[in-house]
């Protein structure tokens, strides 16, 4: 019989999958010839190669979604971390804390960032880290892209 731990685990990693199906879903859509793609291609004649300019947006594209990739594979790290390392677990919540203490008394982040990742880090971790490696109701990759986790994912 599985402990409830290694069930946890087996259901983290489900969600993990999920959130990475879902990622990859959204990339699809992204690549899908979308209005003004649609506008550049009727820009160019038949058969004529694609405009400079065209190649420039489709490279700068995939590499935004290579960079979200990364970082959701390094929250998935800090998630995996913060669930099966419980002497680490105060450590990167702390540093969280303070860092978002910090673009607060700096003025570093936009308030819903602040007030948002305050929400996430009050959670239990076993809320917080499918939350953090989901799209999040379309926050995932925004709240990602604003981390306080910047000391770990450094490193």
């Amino acid at each position: 019989m599985a402990s409830d731990s290694e069930k946890f685990q087996r259901d983290l990693m489900r969600s993990m999958r999920q959130a990475r199906a879902d990622y990859a879903a959204s990339v699809t859509q992204v690549k899908a010839p979308g209005a003004s793609e649609a506008r550049a291609e009727q820009r160019e004649p038949a058969g004529a190669e694609p405009s400079d300019a065209y190649c420039d947006r489709q490279m700068a594209r995939e590499q935004q979604r290579k960079v979200e990739l990364q970082r959701l594979n390094a929250h998935q790290r800090i998630g995996i971390e913060l669930l099966t390392q419980a002497s680490r677990r105060p450590v990167l919540l702390t540093a969280a804390q303070q860092e978002v203490q910090r673009w607060e008394d700096c003025a570093l982040c936009s308030s819903d960032y602040i007030a948002r990742w305050r929400e996430w880090l009050a959670l239990p971790v076993a809320e917080l880290v499918p939350l953090m490696c989901s799209d999040a109701q379309g926050w995932g990759p925004a709240m990602r892209q604003n981390s306080p986790f910047v000391t770990y994912l450094a490193g």
